[in-house]
C-alpha cells in the first residue's frame, strides 16, 4: 500500500480492486498500511479492514484485532451458473 498516494493510476487500481471484491460480496483486507495517509485513503475508498505497522506491530495470533474501516455489508447474492 506504500504506493497508494503515489499516483492517480495507483489509486485507480486499488479503488477498482475494492469495488470488484465488494461486487462479488467479498470483504477486502489491505496489508502493509504504514502511514496515516494510506489508512485514510483506504477508508475513503471503502476498504473493509487493514493491517500494518501504522495500526500495530506484530503480535501473537491470539492477540490480533482488525479495525474495520467500513460498516459490515451483507454478502452479494451469487448467481447460479
Amino acid at each position: 500500500m506504500a504506493a497508494l498516494g503515489g499516483s492517480a493510476r495507483d489509486e485507480a487500481i486499488v479503488r477498482s480492486t475494492i469495488e470488484m471484491a465488494h461486487g462479488l460480496g467479498l470483504n477486502v483486507v489491505a496489508e502493509g498500511v504504514e502511514t496515516e495517509a494510506v489508512f485514510r485513503a483506504l477508508e475513503r475508498l471503502a476498504c473493509d479492514t487493514a493491517q500494518g505497522f501504522h495500526l500495530g506491530r506484530p503480535v501473537p495470533a491470539k492477540d490480533v484485532v482488525l479495525p474495520r474501516l467500513a460498516p459490515a455489508r451483507e454478502p452479494a447474492p451469487v448467481a447460479a451458473l
